[in-house]
């Protein structure tokens, strides 16, 4: 039962998707007039860690940037005039936009090829990254299903064992044969009640658009059924695995075009029908912006249905599973978030309603209004992240200070005991059965490879499945968290990783990254990726700041909206905190964000250029007056504000990072990361930004643009494509923080 919600979409069987793409990296993935020829200045030598003298840095040639006509176009905004120059670069069908693509993204790559180091930087991540790694299973009658990514190939393969966790697997759907580039991926799986069928939903090119088929899973053979025009569409199995409800949305000339990434609505599917009869069952006269999921309780006895336009909020439907009458509302209109469950009888509500960190409830299966909820588990100090049945009791994951804990309760709310975990770090992929003892998990830490546990309830012991094999000596690194004062006093937390050894003399070059929105946290995990820049001398930071999960909603509230500028003053607090504690400086200090992030790391840099020597600025969203217009960015406002709402405005006109680049300022050297089908942040931000951004920022500060083909907003990215973006943004930093390009 996951409370938070953010801009990626979520569900509960996305661990093909982002539980193995989590060791890749925490991104989802402007430019400077330099005369042709300008080389970078002589950038200064990281301080030695032997005797040996350090070899300079390789000068590299920045070619002039593409020229970019600019034409004018003025809006007027509760009487403030505000002028696009580079309006026409939203069109990403044109021609003139894909030329201006292609030529932007060549010179890019033309400077990135240049570093000699890059081609040592992929070997070595092609090396970290040809390992084994698998889900935890998940058991569906008597079958197991995981999915596990095997050396470089692209995709994770779903595989299955029969009769038990440990019986010998066979691959049931490997959508590594599916293209020849990897770009066709896995979106979200939902195996029937008893095993028997698959549903899966399968997207191409990083598209957020999908469909669903349907497999036998003793043949190995499709079904006729297809169901197309599908976007995450969270399928749910019927009590006997007859049919299944999933998400989808209107056909294409229904409605607006504008509109087609809205109204979202649930449908109910017989195996063996046509789609085009399947019936709606939940969503008819709701705005167009309500977001939409199913969900069913443990028992398989009742139908959840949640629906939500503020992200911070969801009200609460249910039914019973045979039922064919109206939903009735568990929860409607209440600040909170809620999920819920039905347990020996009763219906166990999970909500940050008057509990900003969650507390479990109770009420009468028969009647559960709000009047006759009992409080189960009171608020705790750290932060629900999940509530499972197993056996005779309550699994509490929690986060604490940004590490995990797992408690064990009674179904009478008496706490049992903490399973213990390896060390401090983060608990993710957990999968229970309500009538069983076995506890499946995983356990990763910033130097600890991610692993899959099980835990048995009846004896207590810790069984570890398998862990990722890395050829790294991680007694070399070292980790901590700090806690740093923010602009208001705030205590944000930060955690740093780096080598043993490395001196606190202000010059070590330093990437920052973090994100600070939609009440996402981040987490210690182990990232293969890191180690080609520690080993090189780099130290990583990530603070973890108000806008995110980390303490429950009320931070997250503390970063929204109005206090958006929140968020802006604990990032730039963590760069002068690393600069004050002599980890860097700014020449040699990198922020990186995505999505999100992107937004962040952009309009940090618009605020306190001088702070910083390099950005990378990933999938952002940068023009906030005209944010809403695009993909599925409606579903936002209630995160940042409406531009149409004058007091609204004026927030987003405050730190909009489009509007707040101002000519001949000396911005950071930035690197502005996009994808050509990232059908959620639209790539026009990127570009709209990287062509003021080149258009403003003084000659010796060059910015690059970066556009992957076949490629979205993150999610089903192929491994290669991955790996291949690590290296290009680690020889950008080379070269940005002056650091040696051929080692």
């Amino acid at each position: 039962m996951r409370l938070s919600r953010s801009l990626r979409p979520t569900s509960s069987w996305l661990f093909g998707v982002f539980a193995l793409a989590a060791t890749l990296s925490y991104a989802p993935s402007a430019q400077a007039d330099i005369l042709p020829g300008k080389l970078l200045p002589k950038p200064q030598k990281p301080a030695p860690r032997t005797k040996k003298p350090v070899p300079q840095a390789k000068k590299i040639a920045i070619p002039a940037p593409i020229a970019t006509r600019r034409q004018d176009v003025t809006d007027v905004y509760h009487g403030i005039k505000v002028t696009d120059p580079y309006r026409w670069l939203e069109a990403g069908n044109s021609k003139e936009v894909a030329a201006w693509n292609a030529a932007n993204h060549k010179r890019t790559m033309g400077v990135l090829r240049q570093v000699s180091a890059r081609t040592k930087i992929l070997q070595e991540l092609k090396k970290l990254y040809n390992n084994q790694s698998s889900t935890s299973p998940r058991r569906h009658g008597q079958y197991y299903f995981f999915f596990r990514r095997e050396g470089l190939k692209n995709q994770p393969i779903l595989y299955v064992s029969e009769g038990s966790y440990r019986a010998r697997p066979r691959a049931l759907l490997d959508p590594n044969t599916l293209s020849k580039d990897g770009t066709v991926s896995v979106q979200q799986i939902s195996p029937s009640p008893s095993g028997r069928f698959l549903a899966y939903a399968l997207s191409a090119k990083g598209s957020d658009w999908s469909y669903i088929r349907v497999l036998n899973v003793a043949t190995g053979k499709h079904l006729t059924d297809r169901i197309d025009h599908t976007r995450w569409p969270s399928v749910i199995w019927d009590r006997h695995g007859l049919g299944f409800y999933y998400v989808s949305y209107p056909p294409k000339g229904t409605v607006p075009a504008r509109d087609k990434n809205y109204y979202r609505r649930i449908f109910y599917h017989h195996l063996g029908t046509s789609a085009d009869t399947d019936a709606l069952v939940f969503g008819e006269g709701r705005k167009k912006e309500t977001w939409l999921d199913p969900a069913i309780s443990s028992d398989r006895s009742t139908l959840y249905v949640s629906a939500s336009v503020d992200w911070s909020y969801n009200d609460l439907y249910y039914r019973p599973i045979n039922s064919r009458g109206p939903f009735l509302a568990l929860a409607r209109g209440l600040k909170g978030q809620f999920s819920a469950d039905v347990m020996d009888g009763q219906m166990m509500i999970v909500t940050t309603y008057k509990a900003p960190r969650g507390r479990v409830l109770l009420a009468p299966l028969k009647d559960p209004v709000r009047k006759n909820w009992k409080t189960l588990i009171p608020q705790q100090k750290g932060v629900i992240q999940g509530v499972f049945l197993v056996k005779g009791h309550l699994l509490i994951h929690y986060m604490e200070d940004v590490v995990s804990r797992l408690a064990l309760y009674t179904r009478k709310g008496q706490f049992v005991r903490d399973i213990r975990l390896p060390s401090k770090g983060s608990v993710s992929d957990i999968s229970t059965r309500s009538n069983s003892n076995e506890i499946f998990y995983r356990f990763t830490s910033w130097i600890y490879p991610s692993a899959g546990y099980r835990y048995d309830l009846g004896t207590h012991k810790r069984t570890r499945l398998e862990a990722l094999k890395i050829p790294v000596n991680l007694s070399l690194y070292e980790t901590k968290q700090v806690f740093y004062p923010s602009k208001d006093g705030t205590r944000v937390p930060m955690f740093l990783v780096y080598r043993k050894g490395t001196k606190l003399d202000g010059n070590n070059p330093t990437e920052l990254y973090g994100y600070g929105g939609f009440e996402v946290s981040l987490k210690p995990r182990f990232m293969p990726g890191l180690f080609p820049w520690l080993d090189r001398g780099g130290v990583f930071a990530l603070a973890n700041l108000r806008g995110g999960g980390e303490y429950g909603s009320a931070w997250h509230m503390a970063g929204r909206r109005a206090h958006k500028q929140n968020v802006y003053d604990d990032f730039i607090a963590a760069a002068e905190w690393l600069i004050k504690h002599r980890y860097t400086q700014p020449k040699r200090l990198a922020i990186r964000g995505g999505s999100n992030g992107g937004l962040l790391v952009s309009a940090t840099m618009t605020q306190r250029p001088d702070l910083f020597g390099a950005v990378i600025c990933q999938v952002p969203l940068t023009d906030m007056i005209r944010y809403p217009i695009s993909t599925v960015a409606r579903l936002w406002i209630p995160e940042y504000g409406n531009p149409q709402k004058a007091n609204e405005f004026k927030w987003l006109w405050g730190y909009s990072p489009y509007h707040r680049l101002k000519k001949g300022t000396r911005y950071p050297i930035t690197l502005v990361m996009t994808a050509d089908h990232d059908d959620r942040v639209d790539p026009f931000h990127a570009r709209k930004f990287a062509a003021r951004l080149q258009a403003n920022t003084t000659a010796d500060r060059p910015v690059l643009l970066r556009i992957e083909s076949k490629a979205g907003h993150g999610a089903g990215t192929p491994l290669s494509k991955a790996l291949a973006s690590i290296a290009d943004r680690y020889a950008f930093l080379m070269i940005a923080l002056g650091m040696d390009t051929k080692r």
